[in-house]
């Protein structure tokens, strides 16, 4: 008989995905909205660590995972139904693509800073939406 041995972040980590996965399953479309932008603020949050902490991998990791959670909130908008402001939100998006580069070629976490408090507010306004 043997017995394995797992790393002891690897429970935790397999219990969160877990409870993320089983979240977004019985998700509505507005609550998925809040989900992307709860994790955008936690992946912005880590990416402004990371470059505090000039740890490139992390760094590189968490701006990926930014950017791709920016690239699903855009590429969930209906032009058709959101009109003007699913116009607005793809700029917002794109603004923030835009400064998260700028943040990035500059060593400024402090700008990465102010888009996770940017999408803080947004998220705290769009969960006063669904109230």
């Amino acid at each position: 008989m043997t017995v394995a041995h797992h790393h002891p972040g690897q429970a935790r980590m397999h219990y969160e995905a877990m409870s993320y996965s089983s979240r977004i399953e019985g998700a509505s479309p507005h609550e998925l909205v809040t989900i992307l932008y709860e994790e955008l603020v936690l992946a912005l949050t880590l990416l402004a660590f990371s470059m505090r902490a000039q740890d490139s991998m992390k760094t590189n990791a968490q701006f990926g995972r930014a950017s791709g959670i920016i690239h699903a909130l855009e590429a969930g908008l209906d032009h058709d139904l959101g009109g003007t402001l699913a116009a607005s939100l793809s700029a917002i998006y794109r603004s923030a693509r835009t400064e998260m580069m700028v943040a990035r070629e500059t060593a400024s976490p402090e700008r990465i800073e102010r888009l996770a408090q940017a999408f803080t507010d947004m998220n705290d306004s769009w969960k006063k939406i669904a109230a």
